[in-house]
């Protein structure tokens, strides 16, 4: 009797073992794999065969006047037409989402001073009446030349620079504002309309939040079209 009554203990003590012990091991290796060996290349996307993953795109608005149309997020709003001074004529828009409303862009059309102080500068190529982009600088205090004296904004702190063989105002205030120029025409861009007629277009974005997002005037730029 001793005998059976230790042999059916063992018994119990093995499938015991093999009810918690073995699941426990499994369950191990199988977290083990998941966070060491797994391959997310191979991973399965959940999509059904010869279709395309989903994306959410931003919300977007089109601003469209007599000269040209631009693509803006849908937070953004146009403040109008701006001429404060002889020398500068601009499109006017705004972020006005909260935290972001700090954020401004202007689209200089003809009327711009030609010593506009900046703090970087994105180059301009035209091609068959679109613009390409270049590489943006970094903040120009770090390249500059020799100072300038009496320029038409009246910023002492002014120096001029240089970037990819582009000569432009340096604004070593340090406002965060970028600008656009070509190595043909400077700050002006010449584009050709629909109608024929040309325009000379010089963009302006000017972003004092605590973290600038210089890729909103790429998009724009990317997005503009001459009417």
């Amino acid at each position: 009797m001793y005998t059976a009554n230790k042999r059916q203990r063992k018994q119990i003590i093995f499938f015991r073992f093999i009810l918690y012990v073995v699941p426990f091991a499994i369950a191990l290796v199988a977290l083990g794999w998941f966070v060491f060996l797994r391959d997310d290349s191979n991973s399965a996307s959940f999509t059904k065969a010869g279709t395309e993953v989903a994306t959410v795109s931003p919300k977007t608005t089109d601003f469209v006047n007599e000269y040209f149309k631009i693509t803006l997020p849908s937070t953004w709003v146009f403040l109008g037409r701006q001429n404060p001074f002889s020398n500068q004529l601009y499109y006017e828009y705004q972020n006005k989402q909260k935290d972001y409303d700090n954020r401004w862009l202007r689209v200089y059309v003809d009327i711009f001073p030609g010593d506009y102080a900046i703090t970087r500068l994105l180059p301009l190529t035209v091609s068959n009446n679109h613009l390409v982009l270049g590489d943006l600088s970094d903040d120009c205090n770090t390249f500059t030349g020799a100072p300038l004296a009496n320029n038409s904004q009246g910023l002492s702190g002014s120096w001029a620079a240089k970037w990819r063989n582009i000569n432009f105002t340096c604004d070593l205030s340090r406002q965060q504002t970028v600008g656009t120029a070509s190595l043909e025409e400077g700050y002006g861009v010449t584009i050709k309309s629909k109608n024929n007629t040309a325009h000379k277009y010089f963009f302006v974005y000017i972003d004092h939040n605590i973290h600038p997002d210089y890729t909103l005037l790429s998009n724009v730029v990317k997005s503009f079209e001459t009417k």
